[in-house]
């Protein structure tokens, strides 16, 4: 419905079974998406409290393990080596990653032996930066 600006369209709108309806929609739609809102994030508060205590639990039994002087203190911010006692198993399951060498390096086909041609009708030069090998057509 298209308003002309005047008081009356404006009224006439307003008023109109068809704008009625909408608005009550949209209300429901808002209340609707307000309920759904404060669902979620309940949700997310309860999820939330249960992962801390999920934490607090876990710290405590880390403590409890490695000997901290009380179960509700918390972890140093550096967590190093120097606080796992040398008798405990973990010891052994830490290692170094394993190092990795470079694959070897394929040279290509030359142009020649794709091409069918032979071995004289190419020059072979190398990039001295990068080390590439470039072919070039004697012809």
């Amino acid at each position: 419905c298209w308003l002309g600006g005047n008081k009356i369209s404006i009224a006439h709108h307003e008023q109109s079974k068809r704008h009625q309806e909408n608005l009550t929609k949209q209300h429901l739609e808002q209340r609707k998406k307000a309920r759904d809102k404060k669902i979620a994030e309940e949700t997310l508060t309860s999820e939330l409290a249960q992962i801390n205590a999920a934490a607090a639990a876990a710290a405590a039994k880390d403590a409890a393990l490695f000997g901290a002087a009380s179960s509700s203190a918390a972890l140093p911010p550096s967590t190093s080596t120097d606080i796992i006692p040398a008798s405990t198993e973990i010891r052994g399951m830490i290692s170094a990653p394993p190092v990795l060498e470079p694959a070897p390096k394929r040279l290509k086909e030359s142009p020649s032996e794709e091409a069918g041609g032979s071995a004289s009708d190419w020059e072979v030069n190398v990039d001295p930066s990068s080390g590439c090998l470039y072919y070039s057509n004697k012809r």
